[in-house]
């Protein structure tokens, strides 16, 4: 068999979550909701998350998508209060 190099997947550093699940600690927000305030408040950023590959909802396409870190969500319970 002929030996096919595999690209490594990036390492785990720490939980990351989607916007529909920020909304859902947040105590049942808007994914949309979330979305809006990350990126009126500059939280799109690496100090707050991370763009990842994902599988569309309602396609089979691949786009990218914000995944956000605990910082992240600490500053959007502050940004809601």
């Amino acid at each position: 068999l002929a030996r096919k190099e595999v690209l490594p997947l990036p390492e785990v550093r720490e939980h990351t979550y989607t916007a529909e699940e920020v909304g859902k600690l947040l105590g049942g927000v808007s994914a949309n909701m979330v979305g809006r305030l990350a990126n009126q408040n500059g939280l799109k950023s690496p100090e707050y998350g991370t763009e990842v590959w994902d599988k569309s909802k309602y396609s089979s396409k691949q786009v990218p998508t914000w995944r956000y870190n605990e910082k992240a969500v600490a500053r959007l319970r502050e940004l809601l209060q």
